[in-house]
């Protein structure tokens, strides 16, 4: 230590530095610029897997939906495979599937970044019948083959893939949320870089009117029915669909417009957080867009009736056809 006292005296008696240098020109003025953050698109089908028995629709076909011992449905209850259990004490069910844990390979149709809140399980109580826990998932995307498309709760800042990529995935644990069914815990075995586009399918022409959420209602005393007029229900959930239409009514405070197409047909769009955050992205009424994107399952959170949302987490999902102030097609 006494070696270096001579050295800290010298560095002390130093002249002062210089004044900093003006920075002012270093760099030019910002410009706006757009992010494409392009996706390709095809109206041709997954030609995987090759054997229909190995794909995601199978899986779902022989797990869900998740219901208590009764049969009747549950948002706490969780589907297991053997050797997997809520922690001992919990006051929900678990329902034994055999089917679990299984491998689905899908190409991800919605980037990682979709925020989802679930009822869950409360594994440690503070008071009898305090079974209820939110939980959050900020990551939360798509898996989808040619026989059908799965949910996939997931929840981390930087996801190890993106749209278009093969993945694999090992389930471990399932749910299904008011109809909803899910991939609620998983580990992930592999990802395929192939350049896959995503494959989107036509909405049906036809209004989609029937109940969606029969049980659901009667026990949770909420409307089992779109509140708006609308070709897109259940059986449409988790599966890409291109749609175009006018937009008749602005983002509301849960990130959702509404477009309506020609024939009167309207689609609620909601946007990602994070999406939602940019001030350049705000379609106003009369702009006219092409959306691509999975449905999910949605609730209207005025009337508490289900919605049908496009999901979007990328800026190429929404594509302006027209915008309403000047008319001109871009």
């Amino acid at each position: 230590m006494t070696r270096l006292l001579p050295l800290l005296a010298a560095a002390a008696c130093a002249s002062p530095r210089e004044d900093a240098e003006d920075w002012t020109g270093w760099y030019d003025s910002a410009e706006d610029a757009t992010v494409e953050e392009a996706i390709a698109w095809t109206d041709q089908p997954y030609a995987f897997p090759a054997d229909p028995a190995d794909g995601i629709g199978a899986f779902a076909a022989s797990t869900f939906p998740v219901t208590r011992s009764d049969g009747t449905p549950d948002t706490y209850t969780l589907g297991l495979g053997e050797g997997e259990s809520f922690p001992d004490g919990a006051p929900c069910e678990v329902q034994r599937k055999s089917s679990l844990p299984a491998e689905i390979e899908g190409v991800v149709t919605l980037h990682p970044a979709w925020y989802t809140k679930v009822v869950g399980c409360n594994v440690f109580p503070h008071a009898a019948g305090d079974v209820e826990s939110e939980e959050k998932y900020y990551s939360s995307y798509f898996l989808q083959d040619g026989t059908g498309g799965v949910f996939v709760l997931y929840d981390t800042r930087a996801a190890p893939f993106d749209v278009g990529d093969r993945v694999t995935i090992r389930v471990r644990a399932v749910k299904t949320a008011f109809s909803w069914d899910m991939v609620y815990a998983h580990d992930l075995v592999s990802v395929e870089r192939l350049g896959d586009a995503v494959y989107y399918e036509l909405p049906p022409t036809t209004p989609y009117a029937d109940s969606v959420d029969d049980d659901y209602a009667e026990l949770y005393d909420i409307c089992p029915y779109s509140t708006i007029p609308t070709v897109l229900g259940m059986p449409h959930v988790n599966r890409v669909f291109r749609a175009e239409g006018t937009v008749v009514q602005e983002r509301d405070d849960f990130g959702t417009f509404i477009i309506a197409d020609d024939a009167g047909n309207q689609f609620p769009v909601s946007i990602a957080l994070d999406l939602g955050r940019r001030p350049a992205f705000e379609p106003v009424v009369g702009d006219r867009l092409r959306i691509t994107a999975p449905v999910i399952r949605g609730f209207d959170f005025t009337t508490f009736c289900a919605i049908f949302p496009f999901a979007i987490t990328r800026v190429s999902q929404v594509e302006l056809l027209e915008p309403a102030s000047t008319g001109a097609t871009e």
